[in-house]
């Protein structure tokens, strides 16, 4: 991780885009209660999509932006390509690490931990697409992205266990949720649509490095919009045209996170280059800057906010402690208590999710204030 200053030459509109996909990832991830949870929040059982099914796909994206802002300014003073792998590997071990701690957290039980998870994804994702923006010219990554996504689509319609063949793509039978249970068996996320699946798995990692390819490509074009007025729609454009060929590819590789599926990539992609377009607009263009610095809080600080939130909200349901004779977990007193007497079941979830969103907030605003940003 690096600390950066505020004075350097960033893109405001990068920092809100990822300040906003942070609090609705916090608020996703720290609902009060997982019975009573409104739609916008929630992720698909399977095919379609729902709110929450946004979030990582927008911060994969902005990772994908923000490899092309740092790499492109260090190769731009000299750098060695060979330097930078060093600052890439280093940087990818840590987001590993981080990633198998926060499974560990708080038993430590190393025969049944989940092994995939999130940040062992951007790390990975991170990795593949840095090497891929260093060695490679802009056609040839664009080539690279629409290749790996074409070809996982491939495996997914054609490719089975047991060789060539018609793919699947239900939950008990496709192929990453085979090599996921070969790979990791026992290790992999408790609460999947079957057992041994894993959301974050190793192979549908590979198209989330093409969602992180498409962060890098738009923040290119972010640079060159920004002097030019006609480039300007070209940016909201393209999301749209992205999302539009996502969704009628949809209608033959269904839209499913899980999965990770192409038109997953191509739809969440154009969401997020839409997104970040006005972001950029409002931003970079027009100097709105005000209303963004809520959200600059937290895209300055995007992996302390997530990881520490994450920390905390493990240790709340792991944590007990006696309430009128009863054992309860820290995160059941306190929503019982102080926010379910108050609102209707869903709306308390919210709230409660709102309130915890607010105190990490503060934490990430005083780390603001002082100037320190730890970027990923």
């Amino acid at each position: 991780m690096t600390t950066i200053s505020p004075e350097d030459k960033r893109l405001v509109s990068l920092d809100l885009f990822r300040g906003l996909t942070m609090a609705l990832m916090i608020l996703v991830n720290n609902q009060g209660n997982w019975n009573a949870v409104f739609p916008v929040f929630r992720h698909a059982a399977w095919n379609g999509w729902l709110g929450a099914d946004t979030v990582f796909p927008f911060f994969l994206f902005a990772v994908g932006a923000s490899i092309h802002v740092s790499l492109s300014a260090l190769l731009a003073a000299g750098t060695p390509r060979r330097a930078l792998i060093v600052k890439v590997a280093r940087r990818t071990a840590v987001l590993i690490a981080l990633g198998l701690f926060l499974n560990l957290f708080p038993s430590f039980d190393f025969g049944t931990f989940r092994i995939p998870g999130v940040l062992q994804r951007i790390g990975l994702c991170y990795c593949f697409a840095s090497i891929i923006y260093l060695y490679a010219g802009e056609r040839a990554r664009l080539f690279i992205t629409m290749a790996i996504i074409a070809g996982y689509g491939v495996l997914l319609l054609w490719v089975t266990p047991e060789g060539f063949g018609q793919g699947s793509l239900e939950p008990c039978c496709n192929l990453p949720g085979f090599i996921d249970r070969a790979l990791f068996p026992g290790h992999t996320y408790e609460h999947a649509p079957v057992p041994g699946f894993d959301p974050e798995g190793l192979v549908s990692t590979v198209p989330a490095i093409a969602s992180t390819m498409i962060g890098a490509c738009a923040a290119q074009m972010l640079r060159v919009s920004a002097a030019d007025t006609t480039g300007r729609w070209f940016l909201p454009g393209s999301g749209l045209l992205l999302a539009a060929a996502g969704a009628a590819l949809g209608l033959i590789i269904p839209i499913n996170k899980n999965l990770w599926t192409p038109s997953y990539v191509l739809f969440m992609g154009g969401l997020a280059l839409t997104v970040l377009s006005a972001a950029h607009y409002i931003c970079d263009v027009k100097g709105f800057r005000l209303p963004a610095v809520p959200f600059l809080v937290l895209g300055r600080n995007a992996l302390p906010a997530y990881l520490l939130s994450s920390l905390a909200g493990k240790a709340m349901i792991s944590f007990h402690f006696p309430d009128q004779g009863t054992p309860v977990t820290v995160k059941s007193f306190i929503f019982t208590h102080a926010f379910a007497p108050w609102f209707t079941p869903s709306a308390a979830s919210l709230v409660y999710a709102a309130a915890f969103l607010l105190f990490w907030w503060v934490i990430m605003y005083i780390l603001y204030r002082k100037r320190i940003f730890i970027s990923l």
